[in-house]
């Protein structure tokens, strides 16, 4: 090598032959290939089964052919017969039977967890840390302005009190409960407002 010998050049490299390490190369690989298709196929049809619901007992092989005996009258008849009016109203009786504000009365919860349950639906009841206020107070009167006094200040009277609680019914039972939600605005500040009002109709 000289200041005259070229930068690049070509250098021939003799390839060393490869060795097969094992006998059979072929007939392994083809082995290998063979079972691991059996696996992945065996996954694939349980993955199936599992989704679709199979039963082998009655020849029901082919994922897609589950439920394709069902006619569109019984089909119909299926879905006129299991919801229940019954059911409804006894579940809707329930629920509106006391009061359930929200983060209150656990035990709906529970009780509709139970209920799952005996449909075959498990279901776990989880807690979360949410912001949620409560009314402490509440009032909401129409003052009138009165006559002034001796210091020529306006004295204010209370011309009419809203009871804001709804009116016990004999055919409601709910209607009398004593712990009752009192009627509030959710998310509102804290604090007294005193403004003229304006009738809207």
């Amino acid at each position: 090598m000289d200041e005259r010998s070229p930068l690049l050049g070509t250098a021939t490299v003799r390839l060393r032959p490869v060795h097969r390490h094992y006998r059979h190369n072929v007939c392994r690989r083809f082995c290998a290939i063979a079972l691991c298709s059996i696996v992945i196929y065996s996954i694939l049809s349980s993955l199936f089964m599992i989704v679709f619901d199979h039963d082998f007992d009655h020849g029901h092989w082919f994922p897609f052919s589950v439920r394709r005996n069902l006619t569109h009258e019984q089909l119909q008849e299926i879905l006129l017969r299991v919801p229940s009016a019954k059911m409804a109203k006894k579940w809707s009786k329930y629920y509106t039977s006391g009061p359930h504000l929200a983060g209150q009365n656990y035990s709906q919860a529970v009780w509709t967890q139970e209920r799952w349950a005996e449909f075959g639906v498990q279901s776990e009841i989880v807690s979360y840390d949410v912001y949620l206020n409560y009314p402490v107070d509440h009032r909401l009167a129409m003052l009138k302005k009165g006559k002034k006094d001796s210091s020529d200040a306006s004295t204010w009277k209370v011309s009419y009190e809203a009871s804001l609680t709804e009116p016990v019914l004999d055919e409601d039972s709910t209607s009398g409960l004593e712990d009752r939600i009192p009627t509030f605005h959710g998310y509102s500040a804290n604090g007294n407002i005193t403004a003229p009002f304006v009738y809207v109709n």
